[in-house]
């Protein structure tokens, strides 16, 4: 799990244009990555570009709108 986090949030770092991870949320048996994209498909394209010398990981993918960013700030807002 470290090096999948360490390699997709590396390269959303470096390659600012296609996603922006935003938070890892990890709850009991449960670890969810958050990320924020101009564009779901190119995200995917992406995300499957970077993980692609790997090995096969168990993910599970669900997509919503979030113009403004809510989500982001209810989770800033729970951890204070």
């Amino acid at each position: 799990m470290d090096e999948f986090e360490s390699c997709i949030f590396d390269a959303c770092d470096n390659e600012k244009w296609w996603g922006a991870g935003v938070a890892l949320v990890t709850l009991p048996g449960v670890r969810e990555w958050q990320f924020y994209t101009p564009d779901p498909q190119l995200f995917m394209h992406e995300f499957c570009r970077v993980l692609s010398d790997k090995k096969p990981y168990p993910l599970k993918f669900r997509s919503a709108l979030d113009p403004e960013w809510e989500a982001l700030r209810e989770l800033q807002s729970a951890k204070q």
